[in-house]
């Protein structure tokens, strides 16, 4: 299976998106810092209720996102796996099969085509799979980081709204 040139662009489109995530996690995560550190120290040694419910609900998303974004992780991790392992398999097989192939040949000629036939499939294949490898990584990483970036970017609109 060749992958077409247009292939080669999706992983490149997902790591830009998931840098683009990123930063818009991170500039948001620095608002909500800014504002909770102001609070705390606007607060002193006496924070009101409603500091300390901010406090209390900054931990509970925190915890959160963590065991969902270590739940998405663990899952696409465990698809990713089987999709790697049946792959190799396969390959192995196809490797194996094309060595006897070769062996049986019938003369010099007809072994170095079986060669040629072996490696350059296996070329185009492994350039694929390093093409899927990248996309899944990329997939892996923005389920990982969704629910962080999804509690950090509503954390800044609403805390902005309190400014």
């Amino acid at each position: 299976m060749k992958p077409t040139p247009v292939a080669f662009l999706n992983p490149f489109v997902i790591w830009s998106q998931l840098a683009w995530k990123s930063t818009e996690m991170l500039f948001s995560s620095a608002q909500v810092i800014q504002h909770r550190t102001k609070a705390i120290a606007a607060a002193g040694h006496r924070p009101s209720a409603g500091d300390r419910r901010e406090l209390n609900r900054m931990w509970q998303e925190k915890l959160a996102a963590a065991g969902e974004s270590a739940f998405w992780t663990g899952a696409e991790l465990a698809k990713m796996n089987v999709e790697i392992g049946t792959r190799v398999v396969q390959e192995v097989v196809r490797l194996t099969l094309g060595m006897w192939g070769i062996a049986l040949s019938k003369g010099a000629a007809q072994r170095l085509l079986r060669q040629q036939s072996m490696l350059s499939g296996s070329a185009a294949r492994s350039l694929a799979h390093a093409v899927r490898l990248s996309e899944s990584s990329g997939k892996l990483a923005h389920r990982a980081l969704e629910p962080v970036h999804r509690r950090a970017t509503r954390n800044a609109k609403r805390l902005g709204r309190k400014s």
